[in-house]
């Protein structure tokens, strides 16, 4: 059942308490709730379709919104080349925020207490039986040791080895060829 289908069936039961209002108070307050759902009923003359676009990054409150928005009529679709994230619906800014948002923000948090409350029941059934969350350590952690500075550092490898040659037979091979391709770069 779409939105509308729900609130013109929400209209007639409204307009069935009018009629069987004993009072005045009850009338009025029928009426008043007459107007507000024929208010949500009949779009503003200013409001056109329009694009929206939504970021859920989670899996299942993502689900729930796409099937809230197809069983309200809207299609939800994403651009190419988009993240799986967004979720973009075309629709009146009204009906959306107001129905459907509304809708979602309530279901979402029931689904997310569901969901957690099935992993927790499978954790302590399959896992183990004590799923809380780890315990805190009011102690400080031990100071880090401090590294030595750079110049101590180099008088001590200075000291234990011996100092680098800078010739050797290796370097002398990369240097032959390092100049033979910048002579091959530079001719003319």
């Amino acid at each position: 059942m779409d939105a509308q289908a729900g609130l013109r069936e929400k209209l007639k039961k409204i307009e069935a308490l009018v009629e069987g209002a004993a009072t005045d108070a009850e009338r009025d307050a029928a009426a008043a709730a007459i107007a507000r759902v024929r208010a949500k009923l009949e779009p503003a003359p200013d409001s056109e379709p329009e694009e929206l676009q939504f970021q859920i990054a989670d899996d299942w409150s993502r689900y729930l919104f796409v099937a809230l928005c197809r069983r309200s009529g809207l299609e939800p679709y994403r651009h190419t080349r988009e993240d799986r994230a967004s979720v973009t619906v075309r629709g009146t800014r009204a009906f959306v925020d107001g129905v459907i948002w509304r809708q979602f923000t309530s279901l979402d948090a029931e689904l997310r207490a569901y969901l957690t409350e099935a992993a927790l029941k499978i954790i302590r059934e399959e896992i183990h039986a004590d799923a809380s969350d780890a315990r805190e350590i009011a102690e400080a952690l031990p100071a880090p040791t401090p590294e030595p500075e750079p110049e101590l550092l180099l008088e001590a490898t200075a000291k234990s080895a011996p100092p680098k040659r800078w010739f050797a037979f290796g370097n002398l091979i990369r240097f032959n060829r390092r100049l033979a391709r910048t002579a091959t770069r530079t001719k003319h």
